[in-house]
């Protein structure tokens, strides 16, 4: 009887089993689709897929992962920390252009992360990009946000 089950009360002395689904997308439980790095940069994807190097794919990763907590936050907060990312990613002279795309950017990634996975609740609690020969690796350590 693998994976999570809820009881469920059938009569005065019995109980049945079924899967605890609860409120969570069914997508939620799939094994290769649960790491939140895994997720995070399948928000990522139709950006990073035009991305013309690895300086520009690396900030929008970063983008990404903070889009995904900003999307955990309720909707009057979220233009809020969005203004302040925008300002913060302009200070922080991003590669040539990212500051004057970085808030269209934003949009589609929180529109992503709403759409595809609306009910995870998982929030980025610490994150690091590795460099590996050519390639990137996104590590996430993962937390839970409050409802």
């Amino acid at each position: 009887m693998g994976g999570l089950r809820r009881l469920k009360r059938r009569s005065a002395d019995r109980y049945e089993v079924e899967p605890l689904r609860g409120d969570l997308d069914a997508s939620y439980w799939e094994p290769e689709d649960w790491k939140l790095s895994t997720r995070i940069m399948e928000i990522a994807k139709p950006l990073t897929d035009n991305a013309v190097d690895n300086d520009v794919f690396e900030a929008i990763v970063r983008m990404a992962v903070l889009c995904w907590n900003i999307a955990l936050l309720p909707a009057d907060q979220q233009e809020q920390e969005l203004r302040s990312l925008i300002d913060e990613t302009t200070a922080k002279r991003e590669p040539e252009g990212f500051a004057s795309e970085a808030q269209a950017w934003s949009r589609v990634l929180l529109d992503r992360k709403r759409k595809l996975f609306r009910n995870d609740r998982r929030t980025v609690v610490d994150y690091t990009i590795e460099r590996i020969g050519n390639s990137l690796r996104l590590h996430v350590i993962a937390g839970f946000a409050p409802r």
